[in-house]
């Protein structure tokens, strides 16, 4: 602050200042003439309160920028966050209205894995759907050939073919070749019986 005071006639001014203090009680120390000295001095000092001030509104204004860029990154992190939880909660309720052995194929294929979209878990649950399918058609189709089975080479390759999801009434020929040969033959007089009993 600067103090300005006229006495006897000439100009004091108090150039000084580390403290903001009334011009009563500036002019009490560092009172100098106002000269050209001192005019300079008072120019100079308030260049330097001028580029004081600047630096403490660009350090303000920096700072304000930076903790608007940390509230907007924390803001995306709890809103991805928030639409996380809202996937999870989508997907737990979409595997709730599923058919209970579909269901539990697919629970234990998401089981661990929590970056699972939607489509996945739709995609799972088609394919849960269609392995629950096969196996409802092989026991369709265990239950109807087991009559046929005589020996228990007969029921055992029929349980093989049955696990391995292959129709003994319409093997195809790359199914034929996951089987034994005496698996291949058992199958081969099941079907047999099957289509006599058929006529």
């Amino acid at each position: 602050m600067i103090a300005v005071k006229v006495l006897e006639g000439e100009r004091l001014v108090r150039i000084d200042s580390q403290h903001y203090e009334l011009p009563m009680w500036a002019l009490e120390r560092d009172v100098k003439l106002w000269n050209e000295e001192a005019r300079q001095r008072a120019e100079d000092y308030c260049e330097q309160q001028k580029i004081l001030i600047k630096d403490q509104i660009d350090a303000i204004k920096k700072r304000q920028a930076e903790d608007k860029e940390r509230n907007r990154k924390e803001h995306e992190k709890m809103v991805n966050e928030v639409e996380k939880g809202q996937d999870k909660l989508r997907i737990d309720f979409f595997i709730r209205t599923l058919e209970p052995q579909v269901r539990e194929i697919v629970e234990r294929r998401v089981k661990g894995d929590d970056d699972l979209t939607r489509e996945e878990v739709k995609r799972y649950a088609e394919e849960a759907r269609a392995e629950v399918a096969n196996r409802s058609r092989m026991s369709s189709v265990a239950e109807t050939l087991k009559p046929f089975c005589i020996t228990k080479p007969d029921h055992a390759a029929l349980a093989v073919a049955v696990g391995k999801g292959i129709d003994p009434l319409t093997m195809t020929a790359q199914q034929a070749a996951a089987l034994s040969p005496s698996q291949r033959k058992a199958l081969a007089g099941i079907k047999a019986r099957y289509q006599r009993a058929k006529r």
